[in-house]
This record gives structure tokens, C-alpha cells and sequence, in this order.
């Protein structure tokens, strides 16, 4: 138990975007933060664009991509110069059905039990689209 006067700000993850003034700066770190709305509304952009900010200052991030087209192109326009060392903290992973996503989140909570003071932020992308396949 803890007494909420004890309790620091959680620091921020900036989108580059106009949320992050809607959102005190950006997007908290150490909590659960879910992005929806319609096809094509820039989801994924804005996650891409916290990957790249989380990696750009040497921490891991890891992308679970259950739609199948994480853009390296997109990433490059985001990191610039930096791709080398961004592309180096951002690891991919692409389930495409069920049995893969589990065998890949047990990977995942195994590695980090060793890893999780490297790693700042862990994306899904998106949490429903192997409901819409099966």
C-alpha cells in the first residue's frame, strides 16, 4: 500500500503530435494506454512515432504486429538519420493466428524477466485483428 503523496509523475512519451498537449506531454509510461478509432485514422503512425522516440534514446521497445504491414519506410521518415540505432532497439514481432501470439507473448514475458529495465514501451498493433482472420 502506498500513500498517493508518495506517489512521483509518471514520465512521458512524446507523439509529436497534438495529443501530447491533450495528454500533459505525451503518453505515460507504466500504464496501459489503448489508441482506437476508424481504418486508416493514423494509429499506427502515432505508435510508430512513440517507437521510434523510446529508441532513439537506447530503449527497447517491443512491437507486436498482428496486422502484418509494420512499415519500414514509415519508421525511416520518423527517425531519419537515426534509423540505424532506432532500428537496433525496436523488436518486431508478427503473429498470424492465435497459437503464434501466445507462443510469442511467453517469449516475450520470459525475456523480460531479465530485460525489463532496458525496454520503455511494448506495443500491440492492433489487439483484435486475428479476431476478424479466425
Amino acid at each position: 500500500m502506498k500513500v498517493l503523496a508518495n506517489f512521483e509523475d509518471n514520465q512521458k512519451i512524446p507523439s509529436n503530435s497534438s495529443l501530447d498537449a491533450l495528454l500533459g506531454g505525451g503518453f505515460e509510461k507504466g500504464v496501459i494506454t489503448q489508441i482506437f478509432g476508424p481504418p486508416s485514422s493514423g494509429k499506427s503512425n502515432i505508435t510508430l512515432t512513440l517507437a521510434v522516440n523510446v529508441a532513439k534514446y537506447g530503449k527497447k521497445v517491443i512491437y507486436i504486429d498482428t496486422e502484418g504491414g509494420i512499415s519500414i519506410d514509415r519508421i525511416k521518415q520518423i527517425a531519419g538519420p537515426d534509423f540505424p540505432s532506432v532500428a537496433n532497439n525496436i523488436i518486431v514481432f508478427e503473429p498470424t493466428n492465435f497459437l503464434e501470439q501466445n507462443d510469442n507473448l511467453k517469449a516475450i514475458e520470459i525475456w523480460l524477466r531479465k530485460n525489463h529495465n532496458d525496454v520503455d514501451l511494448l506495443v500491440l498493433d492492433s489487439a483484435v485483428a486475428l479476431y476478424r482472420v479466425d
